[in-house]
């Protein structure tokens, strides 16, 4: 699992240098990480955090890497937390038809068996 040291930090590191010049000074051991990572935001999964860790996974899987950004509440929470649906709403992200995003997991849609076995 990969938990951003401070997501909020990285997502303005990556706004005001933009993707290029943030992916080439990110030497950061977990970005060099090899197999599979979740990027997990913090424990309340409010909005900065879930759509930093939605940014980072996605600049992680634009390098070839398998990102699968998740958010530590289940998905049925999502759905009363207006702001992060309204700003992937807004961004033009994939949503499912109840207005969720469909490129974040929810912690009650991961296989918790499956991961600890690999």
């Amino acid at each position: 699992t990969l938990r951003s040291p401070g997501c909020s930090a990285c997502a303005v590191a990556l706004l005001s240098l933009g993707p290029a010049a943030w992916l080439s000074t990110a030497s950061r051991s977990w970005w060099k990480m090899s197999g599979p990572v979740f990027v997990v935001g913090n424990e309340a999964a409010d909005a900065d955090s879930i759509v930093s860790a939605y940014a980072i996974a996605e600049l992680l899987r634009a390098q070839g890497r398998t990102a699968t950004a998740l958010a530590q509440i289940p998905r049925r929470e999502c759905g009363s937390r207006r702001d992060v649906v309204m700003l992937f709403a807004n961004a033009g992200s994939s949503v499912d038809k109840d207005g969720l995003p469909t490129g974040i997991q929810f912690w009650d849609e991961v296989n918790w068996d499956e991961v600890t076995k690999q």
